[in-house]
C-alpha cells in the first residue's frame, strides 16, 4: 500500500514513428503487430495515473532524456533515496541485457542521449509517415494528448508545420487500415 510507482510517459507521437522507425523498419504490414501499444495504451496509461494518485511518480521520457540529473534526482527526492550520479550511467554496467526498447542506443551510449528527443519530426518528411501521425493524433485526440502531459496544440502546429508538399502521389494507407489484424 506505501509503494510508489515510477510511470514514463512519451509522446505519443514520437512512439508510433519510433515503432515505424525501429520495429517494423518501414513494413508498414507489420504495423498491427503493435496496436494494442498504440491504441490501447495510451488510455491504460492514464487510467493508471488516476488509479495510482499521490504514489504515482509521473515521469516524462522527454525530460528524463534532456535532464537526467534533475529528473533522477527528482524520483529519488520522491522514494526518500539519495541521488548519486551513477543511477543515470547506463553504460558502466557490463553484461546488462535490456530485453525491451531500442537496444543499439543502450549498448553504444553510456547514458541517455537528448539527441533523440525530437528526432520523430524529422520523420514527417515522408508522406505516409506524416499522414499515419496526423491520423494518430486525430484517433487519441486534445484530452487524451493533454493527459498524457503533452501540448495538443502544439503537436498539432508541429504536424502542420511539417505537411510535405505533396501527399500520396500512391494510394493512401490510413493507420486503421493498418493496424487491423490480418
Amino acid at each position: 500500500p506505501s509503494s510508489h510507482f515510477i510511470v514514463i510517459i512519451r509522446n505519443p507521437l514520437a512512439v508510433l514513428c519510433s515503432v515505424l522507425d525501429y520495429f517494423t523498419k518501414g513494413d508498414l504490414n507489420l504495423l498491427h503487430l503493435y496496436r494494442e501499444d498504440l491504441l490501447s495504451a495510451p488510455a491504460a496509461i492514464i487510467d493508471g495515473i488516476k488509479l495510482l494518485g499521490p504514489q504515482c511518480i509521473r515521469v516524462s521520457y522527454e525530460e528524463l532524456i534532456g535532464n537526467p540529473e534533475s529528473e533522477v534526482s527528482r524520483i529519488c527526492s520522491r522514494l526518500g533515496t539519495p541521488f548519486t550520479p551513477e543511477m543515470i550511467n547506463y553504460g558502466s554496467s557490463p553484461g546488462v541485457k535490456w530485453k525491451f526498447g531500442d537496444k543499439k542506443s543502450v549498448q553504444k551510449k553510456a547514458r541517455p542521449d537528448h539527441q533523440h528527443i525530437d528526432k520523430w519530426i524529422s520523420t514527417l518528411s515522408d508522406p505516409q509517415t506524416w499522414q499515419l501521425v496526423h491520423d494518430y493524433f486525430e484517433y487519441l485526440g486534445a484530452e487524451a494528448i493533454q493527459n498524457m502531459g503533452y501540448d495538443p496544440e502544439s503537436l498539432s502546429d508541429t504536424i502542420l508545420q511539417h505537411r510535405p508538399r505533396s501527399l500520396w502521389p500512391f494510394k493512401k494507407r490510413g493507420l486503421m487500415d493498418l493496424l487491423k489484424k490480418h
